[in-house]
């Protein structure tokens, strides 16, 4: 993995590069990121930087020994460690996994998700951490002389999942690890680690991509689509381009979203629990990866209804004209003090689903909550 294989993040890839060259490399790194940025991909190119026999001062070469076995995860000094199930009486439960972890990453490049490794993982209901066992197979590399080169590296995925036992043993191997050994943790959800584990690394955090460079690199993998497939997939990325590539890969289920979306409506303004109790059975049975996709599209479409309650018009290029239609019945509905409530609601559902809750559970108990919050507002509305 090369710097030049991911996608924008130009200021993160310039600082990696500066401790490379100049030699000040933190031995315990966090890169702050939101889910489906590249800090992964990052962690491997800047590994692969460290460790390149004939590197320039932009990217590693590529060609080398050491830098085909960083490309291909097979480097002996390159150690990974994320959140698995049902591995309680594993060894090292990071390893058993191994397969489907290389297999993602050499499927996917820079462009996953949590969503993704769940279904690499086949977690089902299962709740995915890092177990105690990791830390000390960990413990037991770093107790072994560099095999190769001078630099080994301990990239950790999702540190916020660690069981607290393995915190607190991966803490003592942070404070002082060995000469040339490298933690790199990738969190998407920094709140959730220890303040002592936190205030020993030093932070690189992501931000997201403009508005052109995700049509930039939308182009460069769907030349052939239209500009208003890729202007809508853009505006619901949230400048993240493995989440905009899923919108394009998604965006034959648009007509389906819309169905969802509308019977929702329907059912908010008819207060019809029956509805939703179906719509929220039909829905799961989908997979988890539609609902979340669902989801995000329905916060869209609140936040276009709220648009068409305040402003003079929407541009045609981002909504069809069913959607329009469906969005401006909302007027009055979805105000500035709604919006932001629906908002939390439907980003902790997504939150609930990426983290294997119950689904068919999240999504009734989410659309009762909308009515609970929208009810006031209709009812306002309807005696106007």
């Amino acid at each position: 993995m090369r710097f030049v294989d991911i996608e924008g993040y130009d200021v993160a890839k310039e600082t990696l590069r500066q401790m490379a060259c100049t030699g000040r490399v933190p031995h315990n790194l966090l890169i702050e990121m939101e889910d489906g940025m590249p800090g992964i991909a990052l962690s491997i190119a800047f590994f692969q930087y460290l460790t390149c026999s004939h590197r320039s001062n932009e990217d590693s070469c590529g060609v080398c020994s050491n830098c085909r076995k960083v490309a291909s995860l097979t480097h002996p000094e390159l150690f990974f460690v994320y959140p698995v199930v049902k591995a309680s009486g594993a060894t090292n439960p990071s390893e058993i996994y191994f397969e489907s972890w290389r297999d993602m990453i050499m499927e996917k490049g820079a462009l996953y998700d949590h969503s993704d490794w769940l279904n690499a993982l086949d977690a089902g209901n299962s709740q995915p951490i890092i177990y105690a066992k990791d830390a000390e197979y960990i413990e037991d590399k770093l107790s072994r002389t560099i095999s190769i080169g001078n630099w080994r590296a301990i990239i950790i995925y999702e540190p916020e999942r660690m069981s607290i036992d393995a915190s607190n043993k991966l803490l003592k191997l942070m404070e002082e690890p060995p000469q040339g050994s490298l933690f790199i943790s990738v969190s998407y959800d920094t709140e959730r680690l220890l303040s002592t584990v936190k205030s020993r690394m030093q932070r690189i955090e992501l931000l997201p991509e403009n508005r052109q460079s995700i049509i930039t690199s939308l182009r460069k993998y769907y030349p052939e689509a239209t500009p208003a497939a890729i202007e809508r997939a853009m505006l619901r990325s949230d400048g993240i381009l493995s989440r905009a590539i899923k919108q394009m890969e998604l965006s034959g289920a648009a007509p389906d979203f819309f169905v969802a979306y509308k019977t929702l409506i329907q059912a908010l303004l008819q207060r019809n629990v029956a509805n939703m109790q179906r719509l929220a059975e039909t829905m799961s049975g989908k997979g988890r990866e539609w609902v979340i996709a669902a989801l995000a599209y329905m916060e869209d479409s609140f936040r276009y209804a709220f648009r068409a309650g305040v402003c003079s018009g929407i541009d045609e290029s981002e909504i069809t004209s069913e959607e329009l239609q469906l969005v401006t019945s909302l007027e009055g509905i979805v105000t500035v003090d709604t919006l932001a409530k629906i908002f939390e609601l439907l980003e902790k559902a997504i939150r609930h689903v990426k983290g294997n809750v119950f689904t068919k559970v999240v999504l009734f108990d989410t659309f009762m909550r909308l009515t609970s919050l929208l009810t006031p507002a209709i009812k306002m509305k309807l005696l106007r």
